[in-house]
Parts: structure tokens; C-alpha cells; sequence
């Protein structure tokens, strides 16, 4: 079973700032029925924007400070303090799945300081959350490898190189999946995108990072694959080996992938005729209930990308419209799921 925490979907509920929060939390991560977590933290802080000179805030991480900078602002203070109890769970999580062989794997924006293999005129000085003085050790003391790939080649608008630091097993399933992904903006004529600076703001007013926050469904079942095989690769037994027949094997390192190997990728749906659902309306802000009354497939079109998306049509228990959602960019969850 998956559990999604996000404090986007589970508001103060799904702040693991908060000591309750962050004690359950622990609590699932230290269970042995908690096979693997993947952890994706805010990644402002340690922006490499901020080393922009055009008027914007000052960084506030550097490879001088790894755990903030000194006379910083209330402001500025109060944003290194939740950014360091962010680090402080991410190691502590690590740590725990790490010495119990379970799967983990960190998320973060590629460095772009002097230590990076990507280092950036005038970003030399740039830390990431692997910086800080929690994560840092918590990887010295555990065995892990790191992925770098460029979330162009899965559902982005840019580049933004991303770094994934994983416990080995999951790594090594990751590796091939991601760590071959690289732009190809100029060589490849199907491979197209902006080119332009993930700074700053839109014409909208919004600032432009915010668009990649969210992972797309083609990141998302990459990363889910790599899990699921390294899970049942590292469980053994008559039932995990059942269920990795559903896996498809790799032979040989994929190349590149293209548009067309996204459609590839059949989706699984997880919800069935019958079930009670909510389904949440970004406009109205609010969940709906409703019962499914069928299921299916959608081709749809992401970012020039042809894929299959999963559907439901659903009855509303409120208005009594019958509707059909894509399951892509629509969020539903089973009637009671989130007591």
C-alpha cells in the first residue's frame, strides 16, 4: 500500500514539522512493513537562484555555511530553521530504512557549486540539502549511490538536472531507468523544450520553478518500477517472485527514451467499479464523493508526449452528474482513506 505525504494534499495533517506528525511518521518508517519511502523536500533554501544577482533573496545555504549563514535576517532565520528540520527528518528516514536494508531514495536539484560535476559561473558556492550537517552524515555513515538525470526527458518544460541519492539496491534499479536521461535539446529534433533559465517570474506573475515542482506520471512510474523491483529483488520468496513476473525484464541498458517509447508504458488503475471515492476540485478546494461506475484508458497528450492515462467515470453523490476523470491530473482517493 502506498501512503502519500504532502502537505499540498494533507495541509497541517501531513506537516512533518509538527512533533505529532513527524512521530507518526517515524513510527511507519520504523515498522518492517514499510518496505521503501522515496523523500522529496521544498528545495528553496538551497535554491541556486538565489545566486543571482537581480535583486531577489540572498542564498542563504552556501558550501561555507551548510547549516545557514550567520547574521541572518528574522526572515532569513526562520526559513534555515524549517529547512534544517526538514534535513533533520530526511536523515533521520534514511537512516532508519538504510539499517533496516529496506529502500530509500532522496530527491534534490543537482548542485551547481564548485564540489559538482555541473559547478556554474557564480554559483560556485551553492549547497544542496546533501550539504547540511544531518544528511551529510547520515550518508557517511550509510552505503548509497547517486543518480543524476534532467527531468526534461520526463515532464518538464526545462531542464532542471536532478540528483537522486538512493540505498544501493533501489540505486542500481534507478540507474537505468534514470541515470540515461539526459537532455538532448539540439541533437535530438523530437526532444523539445524551453531553454530558458528556471528563474525569475512569468508573465503571470508566477515564479517559474513552480511548474516542476510537481512530479509528472512519467517520473512517477519510473521511480515506481525501480521500487517495486527492488523491493521484490531484495524480499526473495515464492510470493514476491509471482509478483515480479509483472516486471518487465531488461536485457541490455534502454537507450534514450523517445516519444515513443512513453506510450510503451500500459497504466494500471487502481480503483474498480463500485468503489466509493472522492475526488478533489482544485477550483471549489474541496473533495466530492462519488461512486465509480466504470473504468478505462485515455490517450492523452503531456508536454508533446502521447501516453495512456487511466480513467474513471464516477457518480456524484451531491448533484447526481455522472463525469469521467483522467486519473493524470486529477486526484481521487477511496471514501474514507484519509480518517
Amino acid at each position: 500500500m502506498h501512503y502519500r505525504i504532502d502537505i499540498k494534499i494533507g495541509g497541517n495533517e501531513h506537516n512533518w514539522r509538527r512533533p505529532e506528525i513527524l512521530s507518526g511518521l517515524m513510527s511507519l518508517l520504523e515498522s518492517p512493513h514499510c518496505v521503501a519511502a522515496h523523500l522529496a523536500t521544498a528545495c528553496g533554501p538551497w535554491s541556486a537562484v538565489k545566486f543571482v544577482t537581480d535583486g531577489g533573496p540572498r542564498p542563504i545555504f552556501t558550501l561555507d555555511h551548510v547549516d545557514g549563514i550567520p547574521e541572518a535576517t528574522d526572515i532569513e532565520q526562520r526559513l534555515i530553521d524549517g529547512a534544517l528540520a526538514d534535513a533533520s527528518f530526511v536523515a533521520r528516514a534514511f537512516s532508519v530504512l538504510a539499517e533496516r536494508k529496506a529502500q530509500c531514495s532522496i530527491e534534490h536539484p543537482v548542485g551547481k557549486g564548485r564540489d559538482s560535476l555541473m559547478v556554474t559561473t557564480g554559483c560556485e558556492l551553492h549547497a544542496t540539502l546533501m550539504h547540511t550537517s544531518s544528511v551529510a552524515a547520515a550518508l557517511a555513515e550509510h552505503e548509497h549511490v547517486c543518480i543524476e538525470f534532467d527531468r526534461c526527458m520526463t515532464d518538464t518544460d526545462t531542464r532542471k538536472s536532478t540528483q537522486i541519492v538512493a540505498t544501493p539496491r533501489l540505486g542500481s534499479e534507478l540507474r537505468p531507468r534514470l541515470g540515461v536521461l539526459t537532455c538532448s535539446l539540439g541533437v535530438d529534433s523530437s526532444h523539445q523544450h524551453s531553454d530558458q533559465p528556471l528563474r525569475g517570474r512569468d508573465g503571470n506573475g508566477v515564479y517559474r520553478t513552480v511548474a516542476s515542482e510537481t512530479y509528472g506520471p512519467r517520473l512517477c512510474e519510473l521511480l515506481a518500477r525501480a521500487m517495486h523491483a527492488a523491493v521484490v529483488s531484495s524480499a526473495g520468496g515464492v510470493h514476491n517472485a509471482a509478483i515480479a513476473q509483472a516486471e518487465p525484464t531488461v536485457d541490455a541498458p534502454p537507450k534514450r527514451l523517445s516519444t515513443a517509447d512513453a506510450t510503451e508504458f500500459k497504466p494500471v488503475n487502481p480503483f474498480a467499479k463500485d468503489d466509493s471515492v472522492e475526488v478533489y476540485w482544485k477550483g471549489d478546494k474541496k473533495w466530492y464523493h462519488a461512486v465509480v461506475i466504470d473504468t478505462g484508458e485515455q490517450r492523452v497528450t503531456i508536454r508533446g508526449r502521447s501516453l495512456l492515462s487511466s480513467t474513471i467515470q464516477v457518480h456524484y453523490t451531491s448533484d447526481g452528474q455522472k463525469l469521467t476523470h483522467c486519473l493524470h491530473n486529477n486526484m481521487v482517493r477511496l471514501h474514507g482513506s484519509h480518517a
